[in-house]
C-alpha cells in the first residue's frame, strides 16, 4: 500500500508515517515546512518529505491519502483529492482500520502534557520487558519508580539547545498561552536568572487571534518578550500585547529579532524560544550572533 500523508511533519502525522512505514507500506509525505526532530526522523525512515501542496504529488494517485489536522479547505492538494475522489482518511481513522484493530489500546487524552505522558508510558513499558503498543498485566510500583529515573524527556519540553557567551537558549513546543505560561514558570523556577521569552504564533488559532488575548497574561512571568509577528499575523501584536508595556519587543522577521536578543542579553540569561515549528532556525542563529 502507498499511504501519502499530508502535513506528515506535524508531531502526530510523523509518527502515523514511522508506523505505515514500520508496517511494510510504502510511505511519502507533504509539508508546508520540515523541521527536526521530526524531518530528521522521517528521513532516517527512509520517507520521502515533499515540499508544499502541488496536486502533482498525488499523481499516480496513493492508495491511502491521510490528512493532518492543519490542513483546510482550500489547500490545493486537497482541492485535487476531492475532485478526484481518491481514498481520504484522517490519522486516528487510518490508524483504527489498519493498525489498532484487535490490539488493547492505552490512550493517554487531555489538554496538556499528552506527549510526555505518552512516552512515559512508552518508556515504563519497555524497561518491563513488555512491547509497546501491545500490553498484556500491568507496571509493578516499586519498577516504575526505577524505570522513571532512567526516563530521558521528549524532544522540544524545555530542551537546552546550546549555550554562549553565559546565555543559556532553550526550545519549547509550547504554542498556545496555557503552554507558555506553565513553561515560562517552569524554567523560572530552576534557579536565578532573567528568562527571555521569544514566541512564534505560528499555530492556525494563534495566527487567526482566537487566543491573542490570553497571551498577554502568559507571557508577564518573563523579564521581556520577544514576538515575532509575521506578515500573515491576523491581530497586531504591538496593540493587543501593549500590556506588557516596556517588557515587549515586536519584530517582523527573524534576523531583526536575533539582533535585539543579542543585544540584550546577558551572562546567567536563559532565552526560552516558544513554537510548533522551526521559528525560522532562530535557535542557531541566535547562538551564532552571541559569540560573534
Amino acid at each position: 500500500m502507498h499511504v501519502h500523508i499530508l502535513g506528515v511533519c506535524g508531531t502526530f502525522m510523523a509518527g502515523i508515517a514511522a508506523i505505515a512505514r514500520e508496517a511494510g507500506h510504502r510511505v511519502t509525505g507533504s509539508d508546508s515546512a520540515a523541521w527536526p526532530p521530526m524531518s530528521t526522523q522521517l528521513q532516517a525512515l527512509g520517507i520521502e518529505v515533499m515540499s508544499g501542496y502541488d496536486p502533482a504529488q498525488l499523481k499516480p494517485a496513493p492508495d491511502a491519502l491521510i490528512v493532518g489536522n492543519v490542513i483546510t479547505r482550500g489547500n490545493p492538494a486537497v482541492e485535487y483529492a476531492l475532485d478526484a475522489g481518491l481514498r481520504l482518511f484522517s490519522g486516528p481513522q487510518w490508524l483504527a482500520e489498519n493498525v489498532l484493530a484487535g490490539k488493547h489500546v492505552l490512550a493517554v487524552a487531555g489538554t496538556h502534557g499528552k506527549t510526555t505522558t505518552a512516552s512515559i508510558l512508552a518508556w515504563l513499558l519497555e524497561d518491563a520487558g513488555l512491547a509497546p503498543g501491545f500490553l498484556i498485566g500491568g507496571v509493578p510500583p516499586a519498577k516504575s519508580i526505577e524505570a522513571l529515573a532512567k526516563f530521558h524527556n521528549v524532544k522540544r519540553r524545555l530542551e537546552l539547545v546550546g549555550e554562549a557567551r553565559g546565555v543559556k537558549v532553550y526550545d519549547d513546543f509550547a504554542h498556545h498561552p496555557t503552554a507558555i505560561e506553565v513553561t515560562i514558570d517552569a524554567l523560572r523556577g530552576q534557579g536565578p536568572g532573567r528568562v527571555l521569552a521569544v514566541v512564534e504564533p505560528r499555530s492556525n488559532t494563534m495566527r487567526l487571534g482566537t487566543m491573542a488575548v490570553a497571551l498577554t497574561d502568559s507571557l508577564l512571568g518573563a523579564d521581556h518578550s520577544y514576538v515575532l509577528a509575521r506578515p500573515d499575523l491576523k491581530w497586531d501584536a504591538h496593540t493587543v500585547l501593549g500590556g506588557l508595556g516596556a517588557k515587549l519587543t515586536v519584530r517582523d522577521a527573524v534576523e531583526p529579532l536575533v539582533a535585539d536578543l543579542a543585544r540584550a542579553a546577558q551572562p546567567g540569561d536563559r532565552v526560552l524560544v516558544m513554537s510548533n515549528g522551526d521559528f525560522g532556525g532562530i535557535h542557531r542563529k541566535l547562538l551564532a550572533a552571541l559569540v560573534a
